[in-house]
């Protein structure tokens, strides 16, 4: 097995590298604690800024049983959700899902639809109830 061969074997191993995408991804994270589960990406997702202020939208939304109001919020919630899935700083996130830092977004995921899909048939619900009291 020559030099040349021996760093390419080399460099597909996890290093340094990615390392330091873990120190700016997630600094506080502790590779002894082994990688992160779904649940604790789900929750570090939700309690990010965006999803918190659109999680009360959705509430409002909900609350005064708005159906447009409802569907910006389901709007907004995919235009999240969307950014979050393909903004990919040049394949750092699937780096850090490599070394354990990230973990799979799927549950946050799809706790977003779950949330949207009874906005919609909250909203919606209300909305036919409304018109066959009026008639």
């Amino acid at each position: 097995m020559g030099p040349v061969r021996r760093g390419l074997i080399l460099s597909l191993v996890p290093g340094s590298a990615m390392a330091e995408v873990c120190e700016k991804l997630r600094p506080g994270w502790d590779a002894a604690a082994g990688p992160t589960s779904g649940l604790s990406e789900a929750l570090q997702l939700a309690m990010s800024p965006a999803p918190l202020i659109l999680l009360a939208a959705s509430a409002l939304a909900v609350l005064r049983r708005s159906s447009r109001g409802g569907m910006i919020v389901v709007l907004f919630w995919a235009a999240y959700l969307m950014l979050l899935s393909m903004a990919d700083q040049g394949g750092v996130t699937h780096q850090a899902r490599i070394e354990g830092c990230m973990g799979n977004p799927a549950l946050f995921i799809a706790g977003v639809i779950a949330i949207c899909a009874g906005i919609i048939l909250y909203t919606a619900r209300f909305r036919a109830t409304n018109q066959e009291l009026e008639s």
